[in-house]
């Protein structure tokens, strides 16, 4: 990793315990890799199978991205600005964690166009795929 950095909670507008970013594993000018974890109990009603649901990972992809596109801009010397998730692509999803299973996203930023910003996304879980897309953002103004 390049020098110093935000921790991932000044790269991300969400806070505990919706941050699912537990650590940036390694970051650079267009890639980063996180390891996430969602840490709901075995109670929670959320579950399906004993696995969380599909949508905890698509967080997990976007706030991956989101913390890649935050260390973008503070290389740049430029504010940190809250990206919205706008649209997924070629999104595939196979294999969902248990609550407290660590995950590791890799993210590469493909292109910025203006406050418009692509990303490919790649989950890995136990070694193998768990889930990838094509991750479309915008940001504030």
């Amino acid at each position: 990793m390049d020098g110093a950095f935000p921790g991932v909670l000044e790269l991300l507008p969400h806070r505990p315990p919706m941050v699912l970013v537990e650590e940036l594993l390694a970051v650079d000018e267009d890639r980063a890799v996180a390891r996430c974890r969602c840490r709901i109990g075995q109670d929670s009603p959320l579950l399906q199978d004993g696995r969380i649901p599909r949508m905890l990972m698509i967080e997990m992809l976007a706030q991956s991205a989101a913390c890649l596109k935050g260390y973008i801009e503070f290389k740049r010397g430029l504010p940190i600005r809250p990206a919205y998730l706008v649209r997924i692509d070629d999104l595939v999803l196979e294999r969902m964690p248990a609550p407290g299973e660590a995950v590791e996203v890799e993210t590469v930023e493909q292109r910025g166009l203006g406050d418009y910003f692509i990303y490919e996304a790649r989950a890995v879980l136990g070694g193998a795929r768990a889930a990838e897309g094509t991750l479309r953002f915008v940001v504030e103004s």
